[in-house]
This record gives C-alpha cells, structure tokens and sequence, in this order.
C-alpha cells in the first residue's frame, strides 16, 4: 500500500490516468504486457486489473494483478495485490477481504517531503 498526496483538484479521469501511469510505470516493460481500462467500484476507488508473463519463473507463469486507487480527503491510497493466474479464482476470497478490510484514518498527517 502506498499512501501520498492527493492533489485539490483531483478528478475521477485524473485519478484513472494516475492510475494507469502508475501501473505502467511499474509492470510496463514486462513481456506480454496486458492493461485493461479503469473499472469504478461501488466504494469509489478505481480498479484496473493488469497481467504480465513472468519468464523468469520455470516454467513460465502469467501473474495477474488489480491496482486499486481511492482518494480520502487530501489522500491518494494505492493497494496491489496479485499471483498466478491459474491460482487467482482461489485467492479472490481472501484478497478481496484485504482490500476491503483496510481503512485509512484522514485525520492522520502525511510526513513533509
């Protein structure tokens, strides 16, 4: 989870485009590199769900990723979560649990840069 500064004029379009900088930015240059477009969820964050071929694991495996963004206040929070594909339907359960399950508190200050 990464937490930073939400900028005043934050936007839903603008939090989709950070999003998918920050995806790509992260995951972008791994081989077979699969983005799709940000989804709206009903808590107001931003899901994009984002896979990649991992040909350093033997054999080589397709990891599958969802990038979620919420702004909270003054706050922009990101959470990550993924694994192999062919193990995701068994791992939704309990990662969907840890994204919902966490709470950022506004009142609490970011550090100063």
């Amino acid at each position: 989870m990464q937490i930073s500064r939400a900028a005043p004029d934050t936007t839903p379009q603008s939090l989709g485009a950070a999003l998918e900088r920050n995806v790509k930015e992260k995951f972008g240059d791994r081989p077979g590199f699969v983005l799709d477009p940000p989804i709206p969820q009903p808590d107001g964050s931003l899901q994009i769900v984002w896979s990649y071929e991992d040909i350093q694991a033997e054999p080589t495996v397709r990891i599958q990723g969802h990038s979620f963004l919420s702004q909270n206040d003054d706050k922009n929070t990101l959470l990550v979560v993924g694994g192999i594909v062919e193990q995701m339907p068994s791992l939704r359960d309990n990662l969907q649990k840890v994204v919902l399950s966490y709470r950022l508190d506004p009142k609490i200050p970011l550090p100063t840069p």
